[in-house]
């Protein structure tokens, strides 16, 4: 996981949003293991986009 953001909806504790961004694709294994998981503990679970890494993120490790 490269990035996690929560938003709670009207600034209440009632619903929490959370905005996750992850090293993979939706296909590999153990991501989709762990977004079955997010399914099944979530009311509702999007998929935004897949977007390919900047080269830069594999020099700078």
């Amino acid at each position: 996981m490269t990035k996690l953001e929560s938003y709670m909806e009207n600034g209440a504790f009632t619903a929490t949003f959370f905005y996750a961004e992850v090293d993979g694709r939706p296909e590999d294994r153990g991501l989709a293991l762990a977004f079955d998981e997010l399914k099944f503990f979530s009311e509702r679970f999007e998929i935004l986009g897949v977007y390919p890494a900047d080269p830069f993120r594999s020099r700078a490790g």
